[in-house]
């Protein structure tokens, strides 16, 4: 009984994610892409947006599908922001760094 219960709460959740609209927001002003420190600033608020709008494991008992979500949303934002450095500054970061912080 419990997994079915599982099995129902990831379908759910997926068919909420498709249904969602984007609302992830972040902020951040031309000068903070003009430096390593700014730069880095900006992906930790992208980073905090995505793990803000995207489900715990708590809500739907899968890790891979919450770090999915997660990676999804700082690919998004990254590219939204529209700055060859800003994504090669994101790129060139080691994957470890990224699950460090959750």
């Amino acid at each position: 009984m419990r997994m079915l219960i599982v099995i129902l709460c990831q379908v759910l959740w997926m068919s909420a994610v498709s249904a969602k609209e984007e609302r992830y927001v972040v902020t951040y002003s031309e000068k903070e892409l003009q430096s390593v420190a700014g730069m880095r600033q900006v992906l930790e608020r992208i980073e905090a947006s995505a793990k803000r709008y995207c489900p715990t494991y708590l809500e739907i008992r899968s890790r891979a599908d919450v770090q999915t979500c997660i990676d999804e949303v700082i690919q998004d934002l990254v590219a939204k922001v529209h700055s060859p450095g800003f994504t090669a500054y994101v790129d060139r970061r080691p994957t470890e760094e990224f699950a460090s912080r959750e």
